[in-house]
């Protein structure tokens, strides 16, 4: 009998320890997910004040917490501009995660600036936000289906897309971090390039804000790899300085497709100068 209540003993504590861990992991992702969300709407709105600063830096502060048995993140933005006088936004992201579609949602509550309420950041209250593969994209709950705001197409299903593993010898490792987040958030890349671009080639304008066309990880390597027409493609990394990259992709002895240089900012990396000789390749 004592056999019996010990080994029933072990299966429920295995039973609890397996149940724990799986809430671990499943709050693990939620928070995970979250932060990513907390960043893009906080760079977002970074990114709104670059009109009037463009020399502006800004820093994203996030902490995990609950309120009872709701995960939230404490969120905090602080914007590094005289010509704004500083600001620091402060608001909570509370994440909910939605099973039809599979979903992690967070919703942002009490945005204020500063420490006080104020038209433009009572407007961003309640907003909801997914991470997809593009970036940080808000959404609306219609009739209990989430719609993306911009387009008003149905949302399928989060795209918790992991972030692409391209792996860099020799660079700083903050450049490493940022090329990967780069090269997989469409918000992201935008959001870190300088407009106008300088080009390398003065007969070859460089693509507008709005004519800018997303390059992915496929495009970002180093060594050789073969390209979707099983030509041989070399990628290339090469550090000029401790704030400037220059980074070529294109055939081997041949005209390279893209010419890009990378440098460093505010202690934020930008593509600050660009040429696409894609459009003159015909076997690219």
């Amino acid at each position: 009998m004592k056999k019996k209540i010990f080994f029933t003993i072990i299966i429920l504590s295995n039973c609890i320890l397996s149940s724990c861990n799986q809430q671990y992991k499943s709050e693990s992702n939620i928070y995970t997910t979250g932060k990513k969300i907390a960043e893009g709407v906080g760079t977002s709105f970074a990114y709104g004040s670059l009109i009037i600063d463009p020399e502006l830096d800004y820093k994203i502060i996030t902490k995990n917490n609950k309120i009872g048995k709701q995960p939230v993140i404490n969120v905090e933005l602080a914007i590094k501009s005289t010509i704004l006088r500083n600001p620091k936004y402060t608001f909570l992201l509370f994440l909910e995660q939605k099973n039809t579609p599979k979903l992690i949602v967070g919703t942002v509550k009490q945005m204020k600036v500063d420490g006080h309420s104020t038209p433009s950041t009572n407007i961003m209250n309640n907003t909801m936000y997914i991470e997809t593969k593009e970036g940080t994209e808000q959404v609306k709950l219609l009739n209990g289906n989430f719609y993306f705001a911009e387009s008003g197409k149905p949302v399928i299903s989060n795209a918790n897309e992991t972030t692409p593993n391209i792996k860099l010898s020799n660079l700083p490792t903050d450049f490493v971090t940022f090329i990967n987040k780069f090269a997989s958030n469409k918000t992201f890349q935008i959001e870190h390039i300088r407009f106008p671009l300088s080009s390398f080639d003065l007969n070859v304008l460089t693509p507008t804000k709005d004519k800018w066309e997303f390059i992915d990880a496929d495009n970002f390597f180093e060594g050789t790899r073969r390209n979707k027409y099983d030509l041989e493609i070399v990628g290339h990394f090469e550090k000029q300085g401790n704030n400037k990259i220059n980074y070529t992709l294109g055939p081997p002895e041949s005209e390279i497709i893209y010419n890009m240089t990378f440098e460093r900012l505010n202690q934020n990396w930008y593509l600050v100068e660009y040429l696409d000789y894609s459009m003159f390749a015909d076997d690219y």
